[in-house]
């Protein structure tokens, strides 16, 4: 990996290849950053837009931010991703699934050993986040003009596109409390800034960094001190570096290896980072120790390991892991007391951009019966009325005229 600052094209088959990121490249003729004047609506940079289009951008802003708009999805369970074994870990992985001319994405269903599609009405959908309460989910998604952030319901409902720009938005992650968004946003040639972004109308935005260069990869500390954050301003390599949000600084620490590292990941502590480590030919992960430094090497597979989440837990980390050096991945998970490896899925295309959640997300979001703390599903007897069957003859008590006589159903003679 380079310090070239590569954008991200109109189609969303970068997501295979370079992990950095990169937003599209804009056309000179549709930056509407290059005047930097102020918009009204969005109360960001804009450059000089016409009321016509300002109406024709509010028109599109409250018409995507229905959710009525799309039908409400169904989702279902695919085998297009091949699980091949799992060390009873909890929770579930999203992943984008790239097939070149396509992306989708994914939730691997950990407990349940199962895969279940998202089913986005945007197309060509990826980089996934979960919200911090796991019941919501953040993605970049195709539009005409660029990539997007959109936020929906983790089961697909409530699709909410919430940016706005037209020049390229990407890598988004929820902020500590859930109420935005993190994410680049491109604002001139070659340039990105780390913005956030609210998830409800009118989508607020704020502009975290001006440092200059290409910025990616944004996320929030547990701890809500830090936003960590690629940057490629200290060419040729890439760097992470950290902005304390009560002073504004910001600290690369690790630029002095002067080498790359990047993608990089919390551990649920914060006490933590997990990242990808290029040093040569060999690019792995790594853990770096805030507190003390401290470098300790994680993987050292051959060819490229990147996109690392640690599990709820902190007992794991999953990453992808290009084992052919073809930019075609595969998901793996690492045993981060003893480093142990295990390969977790595969599939016909590349298995990239992972976020964990802890799994509850599933329960809720498919409880039929919100109000019974005791079933999901209504049943037989339906919500509130337990199924039970006294006398263990296939039949409910709640439809069994006879439910203490297993050979009669009907009274009135039950003896």
């Amino acid at each position: 990996m380079s310090g070239t600052f590569m954008f991200m094209s109109m189609s969303m088959s970068t997501f295979t290849g370079d992990p950095d990121h990169s937003p599209r490249r804009p056309n000179s003729a549709d930056d509407p950053y290059r005047r930097g004047s102020t918009s009204p609506l969005f109360g960001v940079e804009r450059g000089d837009m016409t009321r016509l289009q300002l109406l024709s951008g509010f028109i599109t802003a409250l018409t995507l931010a229905i959710p009525t708009v799309w039908a409400q999805p169904l989702m279902r369970e695919v085998r297009d991703i091949s699980l091949i074994r799992s060390p009873s870990l909890p929770g579930m992985l999203a992943v984008t699934l790239d097939k070149g001319t396509s992306s989708s994405i994914r939730f691997v269903d950990l407990e349940n050993r199962r895969v279940l599609e998202f089913p986005s009405p945007v197309s060509k959908v990826g980089y996934p986040s979960f919200s911090p309460d796991g019941l919501s989910v953040t993605f970049v998604g195709n539009t005409r003009r660029g990539s997007e952030i959109f936020t929906s319901r983790w089961s697909g409902e409530n699709v909410q596109r919430i940016t706005f720009n037209g020049v390229g938005d990407g890598n988004p992650s929820w902020s500590v409390e859930g109420d935005s968004v993190l994410h680049y946003t491109t604002t001139r040639k070659y340039k990105s800034e780390i913005f956030s972004t609210s998830i409800a109308a009118p989508y607020t935005r704020k502009q975290i960094t001006y440092v200059g260069g290409g910025n990616t990869t944004p996320s929030e500390s547990p701890d809500n001190r830090y936003i960590l954050y690629t940057t490629d301003r200290y060419a040729p390599a890439w760097n992470l570096c950290l902005r304390d949000q009560s002073t504004g600084d910001e600290t690369c620490p690790l630029r002095k290896l002067n080498v790359s590292n990047c993608r990089a990941h919390w551990s649920p502590d914060g006490t933590q980072i997990v990242f990808t480590l290029e040093r040569g030919t060999a690019v792995d992960l790594t853990i770096y120790t805030l507190a003390t430094g401290k470098l300790e090497k994680l993987t050292s597979l051959p060819h490229k390991e990147y996109d690392a989440v640690w599990s709820p837990d902190g007992r794991y980390i999953a990453f992808a892991h290009d084992s052919g050096n073809t930019l075609h991945f595969d998901l793996k998970v690492v045993r981060v007391h003893d480093k142990a490896i295990i390969s977790l899925a595969k599939s016909t295309g590349s298995l990239r951009y992972l976020s964990w959640s802890n799994g509850r997300e599933y329960i809720l979001a498919n409880d039929l019966c919100p109000t019974d703390p005791k079933k999901t599903k209504p049943g037989t007897c339906g919500c509130g009325t337990p199924d039970t069957d006294t006398d263990n003859d296939t039949v409910p008590d709640c439809i069994d005229g006879c439910p203490r006589n297993r050979r009669k159903h009907h009274a009135p003679s039950c003896s």
